[in-house]
């Protein structure tokens, strides 16, 4: 599905959107994962998505300036989005990054398109370490990297449930 308009956001649902992924700009490049995901589980969202991808230069180690998360809802998308939107994230991390947060929906809506997506991409290739792939998390507990994801997914015996 192709991304709900930003000012229409509280009417995703009705659009057929079931799943809003929001795009994060201006995230400071020291930033990991862990980083983020403690600032946003701090702050109530622990649970609220079941995918984020911080894309990072595997050389320098450092993201590339934004994120992807994929949510369970657009009620909470949208909660997400007043409280981050314009928001600084504190720190000697942040140190030369004076730009709030810009946060907006993602062109590449759902779950299902972003890994196919993320699939089909070098993040998913064999020996990428597991803290360069996107983040998995199902049932709002069990977090995986995305081969890891795709590796259980893709077995027909498995019994693990597709986030939802």
């Amino acid at each position: 599905q192709v991304g709900c308009r930003d000012a229409d956001l509280a009417d995703a649902s009705e659009a057929g959107v079931d799943q809003c992924t929001m795009m994060v700009r201006n995230v400071p490049i020291k930033y990991t994962q862990r980083m983020l995901l403690e600032v946003w589980n701090n702050d109530g969202f622990e649970g609220q998505f079941n995918l984020f991808y911080l894309p990072t230069d595997f050389r320098s180690r450092r993201n590339l300036g934004y994120c992807f998360l994929n949510f369970t809802s657009t009620t909470v998308a949208e909660t997400f989005r007043a409280k981050f939107h314009g928001y600084r994230l504190g720190g000697k991390l942040s140190k030369g990054c004076s730009k709030g947060l810009q946060v907006s929906c993602a062109r590449l809506q759902g779950f299902e398109a972003n890994i196919r997506k993320l699939r089909a991409s070098a993040v998913a290739a064999k020996g990428v370490a597991p803290e360069f792939q996107p983040i998995v998390f199902v049932d709002g507990e069990t977090e995986m990297s995305l081969g890891k994801y795709v590796e259980l997914v893709m077995k027909p015996q498995s019994l693990l449930p597709r986030p939802g």
